[in-house]
């Protein structure tokens, strides 16, 4: 019996639009609805009640040519894009365009990158060290990897001609970055393969057997805990399986197997693994934290039954390793201890949730599909369709890094070096209002800043002026000397982002 779902403090979901083209939809759910987001530093392995000491949701670009998006947040890096630091900022691919968020924990995003044609991403994959990124453009389409270097707010560059852009025309449904930046792991119709990005060539089978061969493998996640007995262990998710009911089905190989499969040529049996999870969801989004901790997302809303939908799961770290041990079997559901249903809306009811984790946490998320302005409905009723604005929800555990000491974690803090716990953003344009003197919105505090909208609103309480709000940084009441010299002179000049 599974334990009670976490509605209040739990991370979302994410479905897809199928209309009267099942098998489409089936396969979008396992290439495309699953996404992982890892947040580096962790809280001690096992402690999941750890997780929602601090959550905060943001809202992914809307969907307007086509029916999913994908996102992950960065890791930890001192790479820039443009003036941008990326760690712990979202990149979000959606319809044609490369997004990354503008301020950490905000549903503001500029655009960085883009491409010919709209498409119905399966996943942003971004390597470990934070200098390459994986695009997977959806079912029959290509594989993009590309530089983060060329990533630019400002020009942002067309990646289908791009010299740096390299494309390679295989099958998958997800991916994950087995070493630092030139192997990927994915999973398709065929089971897992490694993918050589160096080396050329077709990917090599490198899990295979069991479900994979007859309907296709889900999730894939590689543990990246240096100096941990499960650092380079592989996760593997049946993403689909009508015929033997293993939809959910987690298996875990070490990283010692991979090596001697690698090695050998010879492909790993699926049935072989160490069985993790018997069934999770549709286990079509999978991630580790650095804690060990594993997040499960999808929703196997085809099956008979309707309760495997509509959240996320959180297994323990101790539940892996002992998997991968030999010494004990799957997660026990009824143990709070070794694992939690984090539900991604009050209504709980979306067909695919898609599991993140970020490197700045510790933190997990989930991207969902909110549906807002209707009510709840049956399970799994939340199908993806032009037109939906996803959201994530981010869930930080304790001890989470919070740099400028407001109470805020700086992964979902508008202003992570300025002090700022009411997070006001009165103009909304993803900044907080204490570090955001631009009040003409166009990137730079500027002259017209000041005598256009800083100077008529001084004396003024924003409440009964409009355009004001803004203008008052300190949040006190008032437009005053306080405003200008704490916030607007030290900062004049400067260009965003406003931190």
């Amino acid at each position: 019996m599974r334990r009670a779902r976490a509605e209040a403090d739990a991370p979302p979901a994410w479905g897809v639009g199928c209309g009267a083209a099942p098998n489409r939809c089936t396969r979008r759910l396992r290439a495309g609805l699953l996404l992982l987001f890892v947040w580096a530093g962790g809280a001690a392995a096992g402690d999941l009640d750890s997780y929602g000491a601090s959550a905060k949701r943001f809202d992914l670009p809307p969907i307007t040519e086509s029916f999913l998006a994908a996102v992950e947040v960065f890791p930890e890096t001192g790479l820039l894009a443009g003036n941008f630091e990326l760690a712990g900022r979202a990149l979000v691919l959606v319809d044609r365009d490369l997004y990354l968020q503008r301020a950490r924990g905000s549903s503001s995003f500029v655009r960085v990158a883009w491409l010919a044609d709209p498409v119905d991403p399966s996943f942003v994959r971004i390597s470990p060290d934070g200098s390459r990124i994986a695009l997977g453009l959806g079912f029959a389409r290509d594989l993009l990897v590309l530089p983060t270097s060329i990533l630019d707010p400002v020009a942002p560059p067309l990646l289908d001609a791009h010299p740096q852009v390299d494309r390679f025309a295989v099958g998958y449904f997800d991916a994950a970055w087995l070493d630092g930046t030139s192997k990927l792991v994915l999973s398709a119709f065929t089971g897992v393969s490694l993918l050589d990005l160096e080396g050329g060539g077709a990917p090599v089978p490198l899990v295979t057997g069991g479900p994979l061969d007859a309907a296709g493998s889900g999730g894939v996640a590689v543990v990246h805990r240096p100096g941990s007995a499960t650092d380079g262990a592989l996760l593997v998710g049946i993403g689909f399986d009508p015929a033997t009911g293993r939809t959910g089905e987690i298996r875990a190989f070490s990283a010692v197997e991979l090596a001697a499969a690698i090695a050998a040529g010879t492909p790993l049996d699926f049935e072989a693994g160490a069985l993790v999870a018997e069934r999770v969801l549709s286990a079509n989004s999978l991630a580790v934290d650095p804690a060990g901790n594993l997040v499960v997302g999808g929703g196997d809303f085809l099956s008979a039954d309707p309760d495997e939908s509509g959240y996320a799961a959180l297994v323990a770290a101790e539940v892996l390793e002992r998997a991968l041990a030999g010494a004990g079997g799957p997660v026990d559901e009824s143990d709070p201890g070794e694992y939690r249903e984090l539900a991604p809306d009050p209504c709980g009811d979306d067909a695919a949730t898609g599991a993140l984790v970020a490197p700045t946490g510790p933190a997990v998320g989930v991207m969902f599909n909110p549906n807002e302005g209707r009510p709840c409905q049956a399970p799994a009723s939340d199908l993806w369709l032009p037109g939906t604005r996803p959201a994530v929800t981010l869930l930080a555990a304790e001890g989470a890094s919070d740099g400028d000491g407001d109470g805020i974690p700086d992964l979902l803090d508008n202003a992570a070096a300025t002090f700022n716990p009411d997070q006001r953003d009165s103009d909304g344009d993803g900044y907080a209002d204490v570090a955001d003197a631009d009040l003409d919105g166009d990137g730079r505090v500027g002259l017209r800043d000041f005598f256009e909208r800083f100077r008529p609103c001084i004396g003024l309480d924003p409440s009964t002026s409009p355009g004001c709000a803004a203008a008052d940084f300190d949040g006190d009441g008032t437009v005053g000397l306080r405003d200008f010299f704490t916030t607007f002179r030290p900062r004049f000049g400067s260009e965003e982002p406003f931190e």
